[in-house]
Parts: structure tokens; sequence; C-alpha cells
């Protein structure tokens, strides 16, 4: 088969939607405290205003007892995307807890707002860190996936 002009064309239109990966450094919090950590992994990639990425956390520090887990992301939300909107999912390593493995969904902060999301464990109406009341400590684990609509 040739490959035409046209072919090219579109090949390199496609190939400029398509980022490589990215590095970032994401902000693992609970309530009001900024967790420290230590990434251990975290990238993304855009495709056109998709955005795909993951990102592995061990804490160093301590969060704030019954309150809100949250991450940053990489890129802002699109302005149209709702709050609570599913974008990915996520698990947790608690190595203080008698039952020390969460799972669950990540969902956006605010709708075009704030590049973050909370987490919502798996059988939960509400915000890991409130139901079930986790405290972040120095050692637990956090890896979460997102997919979602970019600025």
């Amino acid at each position: 088969a040739l490959y035409s002009i046209r072919d090219r064309e579109i090949e390199d239109y496609v190939n400029s939607l398509v980022t490589s990966w990215k590095t970032f450094t994401p902000v693992w919090t609970q309530g009001l405290a900024q967790i420290t950590n230590t990434v251990n992994y975290a990238k993304y990639q855009r495709v056109g205003k998709t955005i795909i990425g993951a990102c592995t956390m061990t804490a160093t520090g301590v969060g704030s007892a019954g309150t809100n887990i949250g991450i940053t992301t990489p890129i802002y939300p699109d302005v149209d995307l709702p709050a609570l909107h599913v974008v990915g999912n996520w698990y947790y390593l608690d190595l203080l807890a008698a039952t020390p493995n969460y799972a669950g969904t990540v969902i956006l902060a605010s709708g075009g707002g704030a590049p973050g999301c909370y987490l919502v464990a798996t059988g939960s109406t509400d915000t890991f860190g409130v139901n079930p009341a986790v405290t972040v400590a120095v050692g637990d684990v956090l890896a979460v996936s997102f997919c979602y609509l970019g600025k």
C-alpha cells in the first residue's frame, strides 16, 4: 500500500495531540493538612483534552483525623465537568489498621475548580477519611489512577 502525503498529515496531526508521559508532584491532603510524603511514581499523559495518569505515594507525615483525604491532579479539569464526577480509582494500604486495605473511586473535588480529587471508599457514601474514619500515618501508601477531561 502506498503511504500518501495525506496519511502523513493525519499521522502528524494525531501525534501533535499526544504528549509524552510527564512527571508531576501530587499534593496529598487530609482536611487542611498537607501530608508530607515520598512520591514513588507520578506520571500523566495528555491526549487531546484527555488527561490520563497515576501516582503512588508513601506518607512520611500524618494527617488530620476524620477528615477528607485528597490529592491534586496535574492539569485543571475542564470547566464543564461537574463536582463529584468519577475520574478513576484508588488503593490505600493503612499499616496500622486492623483492616489495612481500602479501595474505591476518585471524584473531582470541584467542577472546573482546583485540580484536586477526593476519594470515596467502596460501599461508602462519604469521602474516605471521614467514612471510614482513617487518619493518614507514616508508612501508609496511596495509589491513584485517573482519566478526565482537562482544560
